[in-house]
């Protein structure tokens, strides 16, 4: 997808220290924030608050780079991390893409799409038929709430 020479970082942020006991951490950090977590119904702290900071040649990709950039790092990342898990498991994962094809042209389009296993099964969510899924994908279309096949 990224055709030219570049090199990505990725740096996980969480609220704890990784290399320490996460355990009492986790228990330290839930209880200092328990007061406040149930004034405002929410829970402030944890998994679902951590974060993925991404550097492009050293920038940070929130700060330097366009959305039609973000949106292709992230996707070249899909790609290897599914290659990284086949390599693993020897089983490909189901990959979930919402929308991502709105935003490139016909021909970045089927860039992508060549990038992808034939034997990987992949969800893909577009708000305009694709012409040229008719000889690659099976489609379906969602009208009026009802899913229909389109042969």
């Amino acid at each position: 997808i990224l055709n030219i020479p570049c090199s990505i970082h990725i740096d996980y942020k969480t609220c704890v220290n990784v290399t320490g006991d996460i355990k009492n951490q986790l228990k330290q950090e839930y209880s200092s924030h328990y007061d406040d977590d149930i004034r405002y119904r929410s829970t402030s702290i944890g998994c679902h608050k951590d974060d993925y900071l991404i550097y492009f040649n050293k920038d940070l990709v929130r700060m330097v780079c366009s959305q039609g950039q973000k949106r292709s790092i992230v996707l070249a990342l899909k790609l290897c991390f599914s290659k990284w898990i086949y390599s693993k498991v020897n089983q490909y994962p189901i990959l979930l893409l919402d929308d991502v094809l709105s935003e490139l042209d016909l021909d970045n389009q089927q860039h992508l799409l060549a990038h992808f296993n034939v034997n990987q099964q992949i969800v893909i969510t577009t708000t305009e038929t694709q012409p040229f899924f008719n000889d690659i994908a099976q489609q379906f279309i969602v009208d009026n709430g009802m899913i229909v096949d389109k042969k």
